[in-house]
């Protein structure tokens, strides 16, 4: 699957006072776990996928980074680039609870990626990232 970053990822990270606002203006849920690095986009991220062509998340989009197990911390952090935009897309394409989804052209019908095809998605960004293929599966 062809995946293509076509903009540098600019993010600022959120300190917690930042994440406390983000929270009380409703761009962050209640709720969710403030001991992970989060990050805000300050200039729209772009990309091309097989699967849902050219995307620009825009600026201003809020996510937690890389969740990753404790277990694989001492690999890989959140913030690796390798992983970092990949994270980025990944976030966007799974939205918070009560929240829809993107919505997409795929094959010719309008409608949500799956959860395996958001992972697909996550795999081929950190790929694209210069990540190994052990490193995108793990």
């Amino acid at each position: 699957m062809a995946f293509e970053w076509t903009s540098d990822l600019v993010v600022r990270q959120f300190d917690l006072h930042d994440l406390e606002q983000a929270i009380r203006q409703g761009r962050v849920p209640r709720g969710v776990d403030m001991t992970q690095p989060w990050c805000e986009l300050v200039e729209p991220l772009h990309l091309v996928s097989t699967r849902v062509g050219e995307f620009v998340i825009p600026a201003g989009f809020v996510y937690d980074q890389a969740s990753l197990p404790g277990g694989v911390r001492w690999w890989m952090a959140p913030s690796d680039p390798r992983i970092n935009k990949a994270a980025c897309w990944h976030d966007y394409l799974s939205p918070w609870p009560n929240e829809e989804p993107p919505t997409f052209l795929i094959g010719g019908r309008s409608g949500h990626l799956s959860s395996v095809e958001a992972a697909e998605e996550l795999y081929d960004g950190m790929r694209a990232s210069g990540a190994s293929w052990l490193d995108a599966a793990t």
